[in-house]
């Protein structure tokens, strides 16, 4: 069983933060799945 890293999306999150270990981690061969969460399921904006 793969073990779960959690990604919190806000208003304002910059996506290139965590995009290289999340590349890495989501790997096929990694022993590690990445899901996101939010407060809501609305659209996040995303800081510049």
């Amino acid at each position: 069983m793969k073990k779960e890293v959690l990604i919190f999306i806000f208003d304002g999150y910059a996506d290139w933060e965590p995009a290289y270990i999340c590349s890495e981690l989501n790997s096929t061969d990694s022993e590690y799945v990445i899901k996101t969460l939010s407060l809501d399921k609305t659209p996040k904006i995303l800081a510049y």
